[in-house]
């Protein structure tokens, strides 16, 4: 994954947030993948969510929105998510 931030995935900061169990478990599950070497996008997320399917969206807004993940584009164009670092992370609404 070479042109990829590297930094360490999961930070448990997260669990200082208050946000969502769902969101959370998206973190969780992204950082997993990302851990595993894998770019996890829609499709990958989906496929490996074991929660409601109705509560991915809303947690990866969610997330989205705290700045906790990002999306990034590899060398072919495609789109996936990846952790930031907690120094990156705002609160919805601040200025960066």
């Amino acid at each position: 994954m070479s042109g990829e931030p590297h930094y360490p995935a999961m930070d448990t900061q997260i669990f200082n947030l208050s946000l969502s169990v769902p969101a959370i478990s998206a973190y969780i599950l992204i950082c997993s993948l990302v851990g595993d070497g894998t770019r996890p996008n829609w499709a990958v997320l989906r496929q490996a969510w074991v929660g409601p399917p109705e509560d991915l969206d809303p947690s990866m807004a969610e997330l989205l929105a705290w700045q906790v993940i990002d999306t990034i584009s590899n060398a072919e164009g495609q789109e996936h998510f990846w952790p930031n670092p907690a120094s990156l992370w705002r609160l919805p609404g601040t200025q960066n």
